[in-house]
């Protein structure tokens, strides 16, 4: 007994002083002690959270994460930039650095990150997130520098007021895939983040309106405008739960029409898993 209590001490003293210090812990040498969280990142990053529908020259799955799609926010042209640890990408990067920038959208040297490109990663799960970053972290290192776009002061303190951030300081809780709603509704808003899309635009007073399409939408010099997903005119309105899956599978209308492949990534959709996509399609369809 006495030897079990020695034992005990000697285990959870080291793990008390690091919680006590305010040590924050590395979700990659987390992850060391779990396998699959890396599998984990590699299906959302090329499924659901699709990264390399930006940060891949050809916006498919399996292409290298090292940059060099265009896109266009309210401050212009930004190219989305190497994903790779080389040191024209992520090298040297720590794990938390990564992780404040999805959560704050800024770069580990104050840069202002694209608060569209990324609005709604900002409350991904802990477990979501520490994935994709050990991922992040297991690719291949591959050189492509991309062109850094740094927004002025006097941009940033009037255009910028606009950008809606948030800290996120704390843990974000994992949502049970049992509460099939909420779960959909996460994914939907915080994982694809349909809405960084099919949000109609916000004004000076006003807040976007969720999900009602009308944002015109920029890739490689090319736009559309977004349709809405919710409402009387939205594409979903008389769809059934199977049509959306089947959608979002292959970018194809109950009516036979086909989606722009560049502008939807139905190709990483398709390869998300099932019970995801009918969650999603559960929470579009719950929608008015």
């Amino acid at each position: 007994m006495k030897k079990r209590a020695k034992f005990l001490v000697f285990f959870f003293l080291p793990a008390l002083f690091l919680a006590c210090s305010g040590q924050e812990p590395d979700p990659v040498k987390l992850s060391l002690a779990e396998p699959l969280v890396s599998i984990h990142g590699e299906r959302l990053v090329q499924g659901l959270a699709h990264c390399g529908f930006c940060h891949s020259l050809n916006p498919l799955p399996a292409e290298v994460l090292s940059g060099g799609r265009s896109i266009v926010d309210r401050h212009g042209v930004v190219i989305a930039p190497n994903l790779t640890p080389h040191s024209t990408g992520l090298e040297g990067w720590s794990s938390a650095e990564i992780v404040s920038a999805l959560r704050n959208f800024r770069s580990r040297d104050d840069r202002d990150l694209s608060v569209q490109a990324h609005y709604g990663y900002e409350w991904l799960s802990d477990k979501d997130l520490f994935a994709i970053v050990a991922f992040l972290k297991s690719l291949e290192p591959v050189e492509n520098e991309t062109v850094e776009r740094r927004i002025s002061l006097l941009r940033r303190h009037t255009l910028g007021l606009f950008d809606r951030k948030y800290e996120v300081p704390g843990h974000v809780p994992q949502i049970s895939p049992r509460f099939k709603l909420e779960y959909g509704k996460y994914l939907a808003d915080h994982v694809a983040r349909c809405q960084g899309c099919h949000n109609s635009p916000g004004g000076l007073f006003s807040q976007d309106g969720y999900l009602q399409g009308g944002m015109e939408v920029v890739f490689d010099g090319d736009s559309k405008i977004a349709p809405p997903l919710t409402g009387s005119g939205s594409y979903l309105s008389s769809w059934g739960t199977e049509a959306i899956i089947h959608y979002l599978t292959s970018a194809e209308t109950p009516d036979g029409r086909k989606s722009d492949a560049l502008f939807c990534p139905t190709q990483f959709f398709a390869k998300a898993d099932r019970d995801d996509l009918e969650a999603i399609a559960s929470f579009l369809n719950s929608l008015d």
